[in-house]
């Protein structure tokens, strides 16, 4: 790849992650500028420094990194994944074929099984929500997901669907986009929703620094009863490693949830 990269002749390249490999790349490159972000050691790889800083949203840090082509980025840009008329096509029969008109968009999973809003909780929630603004669930989930997926279906007392494998990435972007509501974990599924620009919904817990603060597109859930606040999950003193779920999900209020919904999305129109 070092090879393929030189020969490309690139004007400039940025290192986004600064991993061993990313530096050495980067530093054997003929690229005429080489930029990254500032740090204590392993500098002398690069020959455009930018210095970091924290706004909350990993997005907006990264962004920062564009100074070094001598390009700043705007306070309200965000992600977006493209997504071709193909993918939009095939979005668009399967809702034809499940007679899908108005839906929620759930994604109940997440890489980390612990850090997941737990069945029952999630049950409830999914009931009150599609009641309420009378709309289909569709149930989504990843690879080698499904066995667990399912237990979030039990009990689900309104009209859903659970597709036999999980969707292509594009295709569920398009069916993020044309979803009346998302709602997700701190999850993959989570990023892809909100590069959409649809009303979502996403459980984070105490780490907010992967998605925008203050943004009337996303409701993050991030305020659970008796959470320390705790940077990580190897410093919560309320942890139970015997358990399937962190405790500060445990706790989440699925009535609490609802009412914060409603409040902050309103009635609002598909």
């Amino acid at each position: 790849i070092i090879t393929q990269i030189r020969k490309a002749k690139y004007d400039a390249i940025i290192d986004v992650q600064r991993t061993g490999r990313s530096k050495r790349i980067t530093g054997l490159s003929n690229a005429n500028l080489k930029i990254a972000f500032k740090k204590t050691s392993g500098n002398g790889f690069y020959n455009r420094l930018i210095t970091p800083e924290k706004t909350g949203y990993v997005v907006f840090d990264r962004l920062k990194l564009l100074q070094g082509i001598d390009v700043l980025a705007c306070e309200d840009c965000f992600p977006y994944f493209f997504i071709g008329e193909n993918d939009f096509n095939e979005a668009d029969l399967f809702l034809q074929k499940n007679n899908f008109k108005k839906y929620i968009l759930f994604a109940p999973t997440a890489r980390r099984i612990r850090k997941m809003l737990p069945p029952e909780n999630f049950v409830k929630l999914a009931n009150k929500l599609c009641n309420y603004y009378k709309a289909k669930a569709l149930i989504t989930y990843g690879q080698n997901e499904k066995d667990i997926t399912k237990k979030f279906t039990e009990n689900l007392n309104m009209e859903y669907v659970l597709p036999d494998k999980p969707f292509k990435l594009k295709v569920f972007g398009a069916l993020a986009k044309k979803a009346f509501l998302f709602v997700g974990n701190n999850s993959f599924s989570s990023h892809v929703a909100l590069t959409q620009n649809v009303n979502s919904v996403i459980f984070s817990g105490p780490e907010t620094q992967w998605f925008p603060k203050n943004n009337k597109k996303c409701l993050i859930i991030n305020e659970f009863d008796n959470c320390n606040g705790c940077p990580h999950i190897k410093n919560c003193k309320r942890d139970n490693e015997e358990s399937d779920y962190l405790q500060c999900f445990k706790d989440i209020d699925a009535d609490k949830v609802f009412s914060k919904i409603i409040e902050y999305f309103g009635n609002f129109e598909d």
